[in-house]
């Protein structure tokens, strides 16, 4: 690995001059992994191959931010539906549960009644089950 001298002249290549497709505009400053574009012994097909690279992780970090951007507004929209049903449920529940106890009373009145019924008959329900099965 090449490391870049202070006496090395500047040499077109740095990440500022490759294309940007973004209206972002160019960092204009040199980082620290430029040197090895600076150098003159620099192999064109390295130099090329380490724009290729930087272009691509360029394009990976926009892709994740789109992604991240894309998850932060399905989050906000599921959010947002939640809201919508939170008190929808909470009615339905109580709907429920006035429901369950009208069930549970006319169950017990309904056990009254039959129970009412077996005491005039002049047997239980019990005792009606086996004379019905003999």
């Amino acid at each position: 690995m090449q490391h870049r001298s202070d006496k090395a002249a500047p040499v077109s290549g740095s990440i500022s001059d490759v294309p940007s497709n973004s209206n972002q505009p160019r960092n204009l400053t040199r980082s620290k992994w430029d040197g090895n574009l600076n150098n003159s012994n620099t192999d064109p097909k390295k130099l090329k191959r380490i724009l290729s690279n930087r272009l691509s992780a360029k394009k990976s970090r926009q892709k994740k931010f789109q992604y991240i951007d894309e998850m932060e507004r399905k989050v906000k929209d599921l959010e947002a539906e939640i809201a919508l049903l939170t008190p929808q449920v909470a009615v339905l529940e109580h709907q429920f549960a006035l429901l369950k106890m009208e069930n549970n009373f006319l169950n017990q009145k309904l056990a009254s009644v039959e129970e009412k019924n077996g005491i005039k008959d002049g047997c239980s329900g019990t005792e009606k089950r086996r004379s019905e099965e003999a």
